[in-house]
C-alpha cells in the first residue's frame, strides 16, 4: 500500500492544501462498514446490484491504499514442487499448468526454486532462458514472464502481495520468501535433520519419514530442458535422499521396526545404485526381519550392478559384512 509519504512531505499542515488529505479519504471511503465480509460481498445497504458492492471494494482499496491500511488486502500462500513433478499450489489448490506455461513463467520459477536462497541475477535468467537475445530483450521477456507468473499466482494491482521480490538496483530476483514455499526446502531440512541427530532413533525415524514423503522423485529438469545446472542440482537431492534413508534404515532397524528400515534401505538403493552403505542397510535390514534369502539376492544384484557400472568388485568391507550375514557359501 502507498503510504503519506508519496503524496508530500510528512508532517504538512492540513491547511496548505484546499481539502486535506484525511477529509479526501473521508469522503471516498463509503459510510458502511467496509471491512466488514457481508458488506463487501453484497455492497452498500440497501444496494441490489453487483456494480455497487464492486463500486464499495474498489472505492476500499483505494482508501486503504491512501491511509496506509490493509484490512481489505488479501493475502495468499504460494507452494511449489520441484520434486516428482513440477507443480504450482496457490492457497492449496492446483494453479493450471497452461497458465505457467505462457511466456516461460514455470521456467522461471523453476529456476528460482533451484537457486541458492531463490534468488537469481537477471542477467543469468535473460542467459539461461533466452540465450539468443541481447539483454535488453531478453530483459523485456523477463518482465512479461514476471507479469504472468503474478497473475497465475493471485498477485494484482490491490493484492497486497507480491510472490516475487525485484531489485533493480542489484539486478535480482527472487523468490518472496514471506509467501513463496518449496517442498526443495522442506526436504532438505529434514534430510539433513535425519543425519545429524545420528543417536536419536525416533527423531532420526520421523525425520527420514518427512523427507520420504516429500522426496515424490526425482527433481523435475525437464520443465528447465535439463540444463546441467538443473542436471547436477537433480544428483545432489538425489544423494541426500538415499543418506537421509540409509540414516533412518538404521535407526529403525535399532528400535526393531525392520520393515520400515527395508523400505528406507531400498529406497536407498533405488536412488543411488552403487552406493555400498546403501546395499549394507538393505542387506542387514532383511536379514533382522528374517528374509535371508531376499537379502542375499540383494548383496548378488548389487554386486552384479556395481561391476556393470563402475568395473569396480564391492569392497573387502561389504564383502566381509556378507560373509557374516551369508556364513555359508558366500558370492564372491
Amino acid at each position: 500500500a502507498l503510504n503519506r509519504a508519496n503524496f508530500g512531505t510528512e508532517g504538512t499542515d492540513a491547511q496548505d492544501n484546499p481539502r486535506s488529505r484525511k477529509a479526501t479519504a473521508q469522503e471516498m471511503r463509503p459510510r458502511t462498514n467496509t471491512a466488514d465480509p457481508e458488506v463487501l460481498r453484497t455492497g452498500a445497504a440497501g444496494s441490489a446490484g453487483s456494480t455497487q458492492a464492486a463500486d464499495v471494494r474498489t472505492a476500499a482499496l483505494r482508501t486503504d491504499e491512501l491511509l496506509g491500511t490493509s484490512a481489505v488486502l488479501q493475502r495468499h500462500t504460494v507452494y511449489l514442487s520441484m520434486l516428482g513433478g513440477f507443480t504450482a499450489m496457490l492457497d492449496g489448490k492446483t494453479v493450471a499448468q497452461e497458465r505457467l506455461r505462457s511466456r516461460r513463467c514455470g521456467e522461471v520459477l523453476a529456476l528460482l526454486c533451484i537457486a541458492p536462497k531463490h534468488a537469481m541475477r537477471r542477467v543469468q535468467l535473460v542467459e539461461i532462458l533466452w540465450p539468443t537475445l541481447d539483454f535488453r530483450s531478453g530483459n523485456q521477456r523477463l518482465y512479461e514472464a514476471l507479469s504472468v507468473g503474478r497473475k497465475a499466482l493471485g498477485s494484482g494491482r490491490y493484492s497486497g502481495y507480491d510472490p516475487f521480490v525485484v531489485s533493480k538496483g542489484k539486478g535480482m530476483v527472487a523468490l518472496n520468501p514471506d509467501c513463496v514455499t518449496c517442498d526443495i526446502d522442506l526436504f532438505q531440512r529434514a534430510a539433513t535433520e535425519a543425519t545429524k541427530k545420528e543417536g536419536i532413533h525416533e527423531m532420526v525415524v520421523e525425520q527420514a519419514s518427512t523427507a520420504r514423503t516429500l522426496y515424490g522423485g526425482d527433481l523435475d529438469s525437464a520443465i528447465l530442458h535439463d540444463i546441467d545446472e538443473a542436471l547436477q542440482f537433480k544428483e545432489h537431492l538425489r544423494y541426500i535422499f538415499a543418506t537421509a534413508m540409509v540414516a533412518g534404515a538404521r535407526a529403525a532397524m535399532a528400535t526393531e521396526r525392520q520393515q520400515l528400515a527395508v523400505q528406507f534401505a531400498q529406497d536407498a538403493c533405488v536412488a543411488c545404485r552403487t552406493r555400498e552403505d546403501a546395499a549394507a542397510a538393505l542387506m542387514e535390514a532383511l536379514c533382522l526381519a528374517n528374509r535371508t534369502l531376499e537379502a542375499r539376492e540383494a548383496y548378488e544384484q548389487f554386486c552384479s550392478r556395481l561391476i556393470s557400472l563402475t568395473g569396480m568388485p564391492p569392497s573387502r568391507g561389504l564383502r566381509d559384512l556378507a560373509a557374516r550375514l551369508f556364513p555359508s557359501d558366500t558370492p564372491e
